[in-house]
């Protein structure tokens, strides 16, 4: 929606500038007129998959489109069902962007936030619709009542032109720290500890992932589960991560069991 926001703002400084000039006035429709050539309809496929890749029929999908306005975007919301497939289409009408701003079904969860979709032709990046391979969304199946999922994103950042990184955190207050000399706070309890070793040669950070606390533990896993594992915890682990293309680094699942009750 900020990406919307912004490209309507930019349309209007160009409306604001362009009668300045006599061979470059333009009405206010003819402005408009141009910011909308690069919007389309709106057909979008996506399919609704729980945490172990079945399909989730009758999930409620939320959207908003999103079409350039004078002062601001012009927005439009609906919602659509998933079929006994997990598949849903969207046909949002003509528009420059599109957002899923929520996934609804009894006993599961959306753990993401809302999702974009760029819409508009003038981008090469924008979204090009396939019935044949739709976005897949996930939700997780709740089957562990009372289990504390955190789900508070956090990063650990490790940069390829240094061959050391350090990061810890406070997750349960959201307090993080890069780097050893950093100023930590007297109220942070560290859940976590990550030292990282850039590998040159083997082109892979070498990670040694500490966890605090009398009942703390971690693994690392490939796959989401919605229950975490039952055992299989260390407080001490170490795992190599490739170092690779931006947007290709490989996905896995890190289970914590740091507090009391369990945080996951």
């Amino acid at each position: 929606m900020r990406k919307a926001l912004f490209r309507t703002l930019m349309a209007t400084l160009v409306c604001l500038a362009w009668p300045t000039h006599p061979l470059l006035a333009r009405t206010w429709e003819d402005i408009l007129t141009i910011a909308r050539r690069g919007q389309q309809r709106v057909d979008f496929y996506g399919v609704v998959l729980n945490q172990f890749g079945r399909p989730v029929p009758d999930a409620v999908i939320h959207y908003r489109t999103s079409a350039y306005g004078l002062l601001r975007p012009t927005y439009r919301t609906g919602r659509v069902s998933s079929g006994a497939d997990g598949r849903f289409e969207i046909h949002g009408g003509v528009a420059a962007f599109l957002y899923i701003t929520g996934i609804v079904r009894s006993g599961h969860e959306f753990p993401n936030g809302i999702t974009g979709f760029d819409y508009d032709r003038s981008y090469t990046s924008r979204h090009r619709p396939d019935r044949e391979h739709p976005v897949v969304f996930r939700l997780r199946e709740k089957r562990a009542p009372g289990t504390y999922l955190l789900k508070e994103s956090f990063r650990i950042s490790l940069k390829a032109g240094e061959g050391e990184a350090y990061w810890c955190g406070d997750l349960a207050n959201g307090w993080s720290y890069f780097s050893k000399s950093a100023s930590i706070s007297p109220d942070a309890f560290l859940d976590l500890e990550v030292t990282g070793v850039l590998d040159r040669e083997r082109r892979e950070w070498r990670l040694t992932i500490r966890t605090n606390g009398g009942h703390s533990g971690i693994q690392i896993r490939d796959d989401l589960l919605y229950e975490a594992p039952a055992d299989g915890y260390a407080r001490t682990i170490q795992a190599a991560f490739p170092f690779t293309a931006w947007g290709k680094f490989p996905v896995r699942y890190l289970y914590l069991r740091l507090r009391e009750p369990g945080m996951y």
